[in-house]
């Protein structure tokens, strides 16, 4: 650990790769590389040892939680950046702001994910069991690690330096990848499996809060005033993330309640290999977002321009990433031959990444323009779009028309922010 803290700090003195997008970029896409194998590594584990139900029964647990993950974002980090692009002399004020405010966040989402298991029925062998809730419970717990480490994130973005982020992220997968074999060699069991994930998450957090004290103090400081002034600065780009999270996974839960254990596993599995690629284009906007908001400031002209190119390269790479995701779909049967039919879904999934990868684009282009009630008003109506779908065609149709439906909406989503993207441009 001393030499990785050792070796960050001489890497700004090398600087061997100049472009600060490029660099962070491609050290996120290592980073990437070792978390997805760790990941794809826990899959295989679980769905060999405890089979497709076992699996179904996780992936009821992490689709829940993770969810919650997207919520904790609220947009705090973006307008945390934005701050520090004007004035970085108040990094350390405006950390411990950022920390204590989604601290308080996060035990306001575990309070609200306890009272949704309490109104949801506990069934006895299908949707949210008693092992499901209790499971959930514990990896809930993770709503605050996972507060540290976003909020850690937004001092490693604003200094255009992720190799702190990918360390711990990467330290903590490794940790939590040995903690499930460890599980599932001596406790094989659900229980075990979700307090082994939160073990790294744990680590993950640790130790990022290490690389931060070289920058800023740790410290909570419930300075009202700020924390409200925060939120209520964050308050569009949090209901817009919010909306999004809610079109993207409402149909986890959708089908958890209305169809068989199985398909949630079927889809869970699609999800979860299909978010490792959806997540690539957000390593490109976490560095490219404090560049958009200083070519915003100097001339809005170049702004267009560097959206621009990043949009064509964004589209090449979804599209490549697309082709091999479709036609790579028979390896599933590494995960057994019961989790076969996640392929549809997966394939379903695949046709879509395009317009996954371009919608990220468009959304931080609007979130640099100020235009955060457009975006609001487009995912308001892509959830309203993704609810009315999923409501009536999944009960009858399953799991499948959740993926269809997912890139149905997402179809939707582009199209109300291009046009937004399009108008402000030409002024």
């Amino acid at each position: 650990m001393k030499a990785a803290i050792a070796a960050w700090s001489f890497v700004p003195k090398v600087n061997l790769i100049r472009n600060p997008i490029f660099r962070n970029t491609a050290l996120q896409f290592v980073g990437k590389g070792i978390t997805a194998a760790a990941d794809l590594l826990v899959t295989w584990l679980i769905t060999r040892t405890l089979g497709a139900a076992g699996y179904a029964d996780f992936a009821k647990v992490f689709t829940l939680v993770t969810l919650f993950y997207l919520f904790l974002d609220f947009g705090f980090n973006a307008i945390i950046v934005r701050r520090l692009g004007h004035k970085p002399s108040l990094l350390a004020s405006e950390f411990s702001t950022l920390l204590s405010t989604r601290i308080l966040y996060a035990f306001t989402l575990f309070m609200l994910l306890c009272l949704f298991l309490f109104l949801t029925p506990t069934d006895a062998d299908a949707g949210y069991t008693l092992s499901v809730k209790i499971s959930v419970l514990i990896f809930g717990l993770s709503l605050f690690t996972q507060a540290v480490f976003t909020s850690v994130n937004a001092i490693f973005q604003h200094r255009l330096d992720y190799f702190p982020a990918v360390f711990s992220a990467s330290l903590g997968t490794l940790v939590g990848l040995i903690a499930v074999i460890v599980s599932l060699i001596f406790f094989p069991g659900l229980l075990s499996l979700v307090t082994a994930h939160l073990f790294g998450s744990l680590v993950m957090a640790a130790t990022s809060l290490i690389f931060i004290t070289r920058l800023a103090p740790i410290r909570l400081h419930l300075h009202l005033p700020a924390i409200r002034d925060l939120i209520f600065a964050t308050l569009p780009i949090g209901l817009m993330l919010m909306l999004n999270a809610l079109m993207i996974r409402l149909d986890t839960i959708i089908v958890t309640v209305t169809r068989p254990s199985l398909e949630i596993g079927w889809l869970g599995l699609a999800y979860r290999l299909y978010d490792n690629l959806l997540i690539l284009p957000l390593f490109c906007l976490n560095a490219l977002y404090p560049i958009m908001i200083h070519r915003f400031i100097r001339n809005p002209l170049h702004l267009r321009r560097l959206v621009w190119r990043s949009g064509q390269i964004l589209l090449l790479a979804s599209i490549f990433l697309a082709l091999i995701l479709f036609f790579s779909t028979p390896l599933l049967i590494i995960f057994g031959s019961d989790m076969l039919p996640a392929t549809p879904a997966l394939k379903i999934l695949s046709l879509a990444l395009p317009l996954f990868f371009l919608t990220s684009l468009l959304q931080w282009t609007l979130i640099t323009l100020h235009r955060e009630r457009t975006l609001i008003t487009a995912y308001a109506l892509g959830l309203i779009f993704n609810a009315t779908i999923n409501l009536l065609a999944i009960p009858r149709f399953g799991y499948l028309a959740a993926a269809a439906t997912t890139g149905l909406t997402e179809l939707l989503v582009f199209i109300l922010l291009l046009f937004p993207v399009l108008k402000s441009f030409q002024k």
